[in-house]
């Protein structure tokens, strides 16, 4: 598969993105997740118990172990979902106590306390890694199911566009990281799978005064950045503009804000450019530049707003969501059967005759 975006790490600890999380999902399991029809179906837990005054009693598959060939224990994955911010405790060699609801469970990956990808609980571990490229190889440890496939290798493309034409060449099988914008494109003998919306539109205020975030949110146009950034294919989530909101809760004289948006995304550049000019009026003078997605993600040297996508559900605290856009893929035949996932996200890899030809 390609990706113009690396995860940039391996730790699954929330804010994410979707190529942190579609490589999380490599390399760490979880108690139970979701299939593509929304149901919860065991992974490393014999079962999805049944929550019991708000706390669920989980049992363990027998014989777990890392990638390295260590066990993973109760206590390995109550450490790793406290990391992720669920209260959870180990009650013996087979069981743990979680307390939150099973949805919130079925989104947190049991990942070791230094994680890498390399050692992993999930399908795949992580073998190597550099600029270009991510190799990730069949774990022999996972429960006893081994995916079907062997290897999965991750080209890291220079941009967007680099990726296409990657695909364009026949040199990569799967694209997951495809836009509202790429259904005219034509991927050669990947066919283009469309599924129900799935990524959120963000700004995130970092070192803003509360006052001057509601003022961007009530100055957004959502309606036009989706008609005219997404191509009407995206879903407004907000209110409509709002400008003697806006004006009202900016200081005289307006304000200065830096808005980042990641590099090599043209779209994602010209929705910045359309937020600067409808706040504008309204005494909001953006300067648009851009970042990494992993430098978006982590706290700021300075006072900011970052413009990104996460999966919906998974935006960090206090994010200013703009719209909703369905999830595009081009995909191989030669995966015969595959079945996206927009329940996490992500595809269940580790479902073995997805993979047979």
């Amino acid at each position: 598969m390609a990706d113009w975006e690396a995860p940039g790490t391996f730790d699954p600890r929330p804010p994410t993105t979707a190529a942190r999380l579609r490589d999380d999902s490599l390399v760490y399991g979880r108690l139970w997740t979701s299939d593509p029809a929304g149901r919860l179906i065991p992974d490393l837990a014999v079962a999805v118990p049944t929550r019991s005054g708000g706390v669920l009693s989980v049992r363990l598959r027998s014989g777990l172990r890392w990638s390295d060939g260590s066990p993973l224990t109760p206590a390995d994955a109550a450490a790793s979902l406290r990391e992720q911010g669920l209260a959870a405790e180990a009650v013996d060699s087979r069981t743990l106590r979680v307390t939150a609801d099973s949805r919130a469970v079925a989104a947190a990956f049991i990942a070791p306390a230094q994680p890498d990808g390399r050692v992993a609980s999930g399908p795949f571990r992580l073998a190597s890694a550099d600029a270009t490229a991510l190799r990730f190889e069949r774990n022999p440890h996972y429960h006893g199911h081994p995916p079907y496939l062997a290897t999965v290798v991750e080209l890291i493309s220079a941009s967007h566009d680099a990726m296409i034409e990657s695909a364009q060449a026949g040199e990569v099988d799967y694209l997951p990281h495809l836009g509202p914008a790429d259904l005219a494109t034509s991927f050669g003998p990947l066919r283009l799978d469309v599924t129900r919306s799935e990524r959120e539109e963000v700004l995130v205020p970092q070192g803003l005064g509360i006052s001057t975030a509601a003022a961007l949110s009530a100055a957004t146009d959502r309606q036009a950045l989706a008609d005219q950034q997404f191509g009407g294919r995206a879903a407004a989530t907000g209110p409509p503009p709002q400008a003697l909101l806006a004006s009202f809760l900016l200081p005289a004289g307006g304000v200065q804000v830096s808005l980042q948006t990641v590099c090599d995304d043209p779209l994602r550049l010209a929705e910045a450019g359309q937020l600067a000019t409808e706040w504008q009026p309204l005494g909001v003078r953006a300067t648009v530049t851009c970042a990494p997605i992993a430098r978006l993600t982590a706290a700021p040297t300075a006072p900011r707003v970052a413009l990104y996508s996460v999966l919906a559900g998974q935006a960090p605290p206090g994010a200013i969501p703009l719209l909703r856009w369905p999830g595009v893929r081009a995909i191989s035949p030669a995966l015969h059967g595959f079945t996206a996932n927009d329940t996490v996200g992500t595809d269940l890899w580790d479902v073995a005759d997805w993979w047979l030809q």
